[in-house]
């Protein structure tokens, strides 16, 4: 969705996103051992959908561009890491520095584990097709998720 809203939009126009107005969290494991499950298989997952949106853009993917993401990645989370441990021992809390880059080496294999997928099938799933398209093949649906929305809501 938000590649929708990147694509038809200025970017200077865009400030924030929301889904909805109140958004119930749902807490998952890292799950490190098991790439089908918890934040290790939604990162691969966010990854291939980002590949597979920046192919769509024309964007071509090579094993360059792949490498590129991986290094930048993990420069970017040496670069986090540091910065919020700095930032504990000035205030004089304890950093599980230990935990975290557990959860980026599990993090960078979810990446790698994206890339090969994208790899050996680029069009694995295809693109969410616009709410135009969802309304031309079901009208009365915005209608329908509305009202689910609001018992959901209600509950």
């Amino acid at each position: 969705m938000l590649a929708e809203v990147f694509r038809n939009c200025a970017p200077r126009a865009i400030c924030q996103s929301e889904l909805c107005d109140n958004y119930d969290h749902k807490h998952q494991e890292l799950s490190p051992r098991d790439a089908e499950k918890g934040l290790n298989k939604m990162a691969a997952d966010i990854a291939k959908s980002f590949f597979r949106r920046m192919a769509a853009e024309g964007i071509k993917l090579d094993a360059g561009l792949f490498d590129t993401v991986l290094s930048a990645y993990m420069r970017q989370a040496e670069d986090t890491l540091r910065f919020y441990s700095a930032d504990s021992a000035l205030n004089g809390l304890r950093y599980p520095r230990h935990e975290e880059e557990s959860a980026v080496a599990t993090f960078v294999r979810s990446i790698r584990i994206a890339t090969k997928s994208f790899q050996d099938d680029p069009l694995w799933s295809p693109l969410i097709s616009n709410w135009n398209r969802v309304e031309s093949a079901l009208p009365t649906f915005l209608d329908e998720l509305r009202e689910a929305v609001r018992l959901d809501n209600e509950a």
